[in-house]
């Protein structure tokens, strides 16, 4: 079984890396076991705090590559009538720590009754799909290591 060892990012892979769909809920799994588009199956074991990412190409120790694709999920997609609704929606659902992807006045979503029922009530109407899930990382999740120093009086 080839395991993946490396996320090499969103860099151009050669034209015959396999493609590996995860839904969004897997791309934060750093240790899993899965297969490629083709059925084979496959390790992933890249260093832990690592959130993949549709695009990402993942490397093996022998250099064998595979691309991170995006897959299909059943997902809840709220439509605002307007700019201050669609706010609304998203200050309240970003209250949830919900996994959300903004789109113009619109909010994707794992299906959630009571979440559901809330967008209802703020005035979106709700459409039930099947599409790819790229949910916001969050404020926190770019790390940016560099050193400095902080001077206090």
């Amino acid at each position: 079984m080839i395991i993946y060892t490396k996320n090499l990012g969103p860099v151009i892979p050669t034209p015959d890396a396999p493609s590996l769909s995860l839904s969004a809920e897997r791309w934060a799994i750093c240790r899993q076991r899965t297969k490629l588009e083709d059925g084979t199956e496959v390790g992933i074991n890249v260093e832990r705090g690592q959130t993949l990412h549709a695009g990402d190409v993942l490397q093996s120790a022998d250099g064998q590559l595979c691309v991170i694709c995006a897959a299909p999920e059943e997902l809840i997609e709220a439509t605002a009538p307007d700019a201050l609704t669609h706010a609304r929606a998203c200050y309240h659902l970003g209250n949830r720590h919900l996994p959300l992807q903004i789109l113009p006045l619109k909010v994707r979503f794992l299906p959630d009754s009571v979440i559901e029922q809330m967008c209802t009530t703020l005035g979106l109407s709700l459409t039930r799909l099947w599409a790819t899930f790229n949910p916001e990382s969050g404020a926190y999740a770019h790390h940016h290591e560099h050193e400095h120093e902080h001077h206090h009086d």
